[in-house]
């Protein structure tokens, strides 16, 4: 029997939360991808992977999170404010 793919995204979703909200940042990477994977337009998935790859000072690939997230919903705030962040490092 298989996991409804819902049902997937939201335990792929908790545990990358966990994951980043523990500091463990490259796995919260590969989760979020997964998650994408599941689900490419969720804008807060792309935001959270953001602020992963931005904790792992892989800049470049968390603008273009942030500018994904951006474009899939333009109220993000979130994304807005982390990109903002971002540039001026």
């Amino acid at each position: 029997m298989s996991v409804p793919v819902c049902k997937k995204r939201f335990c792929f979703i908790n545990r990358a939360n966990i994951l980043r909200e523990s500091g463990q940042f490259e796995e919260a990477v590969e989760v979020y991808s997964q998650v994408i994977q599941l689900q490419p337009d969720s804008a807060e998935t792309y935001n959270n992977l953001g602020i992963s790859l931005y904790k792992l000072n892989q800049f470049q690939s968390a603008a273009q999170a942030y500018y994904d997230a951006i474009e899939l919903n333009s109220e993000c705030a979130e994304a807005y404010y982390n990109f903002g962040t971002l540039l001026q490092k």
